[in-house]
């Protein structure tokens, strides 16, 4: 569910490759503390132009 929200959320600033995609939720922290991380991989065929 938030591969397709990030996927569709990006795709309306840049054209993606959907099958280099990798998107996981991991747990990182210092010293015995973890916390949610989102690490994402999105490769980047072109950037949109809107004009600016």
């Amino acid at each position: 569910m938030v591969k397709g929200d990030i996927i569709r959320v990006i795709s309306d600033y840049a054209e993606i490759d959907e099958t280099g995609l990798e998107i996981k939720l991991t747990r990182a922290g210092e010293q015995g503390t973890s916390s949610p991380a989102l690490v994402a991989n999105i490769p980047i065929k072109k950037m949109k132009d809107f004009g600016r």
